[in-house]
This record gives structure tokens, C-alpha cells and sequence, in this order.
């Protein structure tokens, strides 16, 4: 009688592969001989995918979470810019209103300045007439005043010459005036003579005299 330990053969089966594999296997034509000759180089190979799948995953985990941390910071740059492109603008606008106020006060500041020269002017132009007025001899008589910038330019008449004299002296000496420029005199005809005068005597005697009133700023 012949015995057969098919329990200790099916154990061992049982400890290599899975029970009823190693059936299907056989049929296939692999045998557990060749699967255990073959486990060190298919243990090779699945350390070798695992390695592949790892070298890809994590890289490319790695990747996303950097794009991840990068797409942050861009949006909250993006954030900032318009934040600043608000300022900007706030900023650009409250320039231009600065610029036209400035504007604005410069031209009151002109006409301000326009009317205190004009308010001086005619303070200065009073009183150098009426210096001048006092001033003029008796014989003497002012024909045209021109009065601009503190510019007089006075022709005046006279039947003698001594008191032209007299009225061109006083404007040159006096401290109001300056720059005095004498244009000379030159005689004229009266429109009517008087009978038993000479001629001579009746000639109008016309002078023009040019100079400048003497400022606060002047010296």
C-alpha cells in the first residue's frame, strides 16, 4: 500500500502561492520552480516601479504644491497692484487739483501785485504833479504831462527864458527825481500879437523835459 502526503504538498504549495493558483498556473505552464527562480528579478522589478512611480509622484506633488504657493503670491500681488493703482490715481487727481490751485493763486497773486503797483503808481503820479505844480514859476505853464511806469514827460511854455531856467533846475536837483533828460527849447509865434509889443518879445518860448519819480526801491 502506497501512501501520499497530499496535505504536506499542498502546504508547501500553500506557502509559496495562494491555494488553487498554483493549479491554474500549471495550467498555464508555470511552474512554482520557475516562480521561485523568478522572484528575485520580479521583486527587482516591482522595487523598480515602485521607485519610478515615487520619482514621479513626488516631483510632481512637490510641483503642485509650488505652483499652489505661487499662484498665491501672484494674487496677492495682483491685489496690491490695484490697490496702488487706486492710490496712484487718488494721488494723480489730487495733484492736478494742487497744480490748478497753484495756478489759480498765482494769477490772484499777479493781480494782487497789478493793483498794488497801480495803487503806488497813482500815489506817485499825485504827488509828483502836484510837486511839480508847486514848483512852476509864474511865467511858466505846463502844455502836455504824460505820466507812465514813473516816466514824466512834460512840455511846458513860457514867454522868458530864465524861468524854464529856473523850473529845469529844480527838477534836477530835487531828490524825487531822476534821470533827468532836457530836450531843449525851441520858439513859436503867438496866435494873436499884441499891438505895440515887438515881435521879438512875443515869441513863445517851448521846452520838453523828460525824467523818471524816484521810487521806494530807487537809489
Amino acid at each position: 500500500m502506497i501512501k501520499i502526503n497530499l496535505l504536506g504538498k499542498r502546504k508547501k504549495l500553500q506557502g509559496a502561492v495562494p491555494f488553487g493558483l498554483d493549479e491554474h498556473l500549471e495550467k498555464l505552464g508555470i511552474r512554482f520552480d520557475d516562480l521561485e527562480r523568478l522572484k528575485p528579478k520580479l521583486t527587482m522589478f516591482g522595487a523598480m516601479l515602485a521607485l519610478a512611480y515615487i520619482a514621479y509622484f513626488i516631483p510632481n506633488y512637490l510641483h503642485q504644491e509650488k505652483m499652489a504657493a505661487l499662484d498665491m503670491q501672484l494674487s496677492s500681488l495682483e491685489t496690491r497692484l490695484e490697490e496702488l493703482r487706486k492710490e496712484l490715481a487718488s494721488k494723480r487727481e489730487i495733484r492736478k487739483n494742487m497744480e490748478q490751485l497753484s495756478k489759480e493763486e498765482g494769477e490772484m497773486q499777479r493781480q494782487l501785485n497789478a493793483v498794488s503797483a497801480l495803487k503806488k503808481d497813482r500815489s506817485l503820479a499825485f504827488r509828483s504833479l502836484n510837486d511839480l505844480v508847486v514848483a512852476l514859476p509864474e511865467k511858466v505853464w505846463f502844455a502836455t504831462v504824460f505820466y507812465a511806469e514813473r516816466v514824466i514827460r512834460l512840455t511846458g511854455k513860457s514867454w522868458e527864458y530864465f524861468p524854464i531856467n529856473d523850473f529845469v533846475k529844480y527838477v534836477n536837483s530835487s531828490t524825487f527825481y531822476h534821470s533827468v533828460v532836457f530836450k531843449g527849447i525851441s520858439t513859436e509865434d503867438p496866435t494873436q500879437k499884441v499891438p505895440g509889443v515887438p515881435d521879438a518879445k512875443q515869441k513863445i518860448k517851448r521846452f520838453e523835459v523828460d525824467f523818471k519819480v524816484r521810487g521806494s526801491g530807487d537809489k
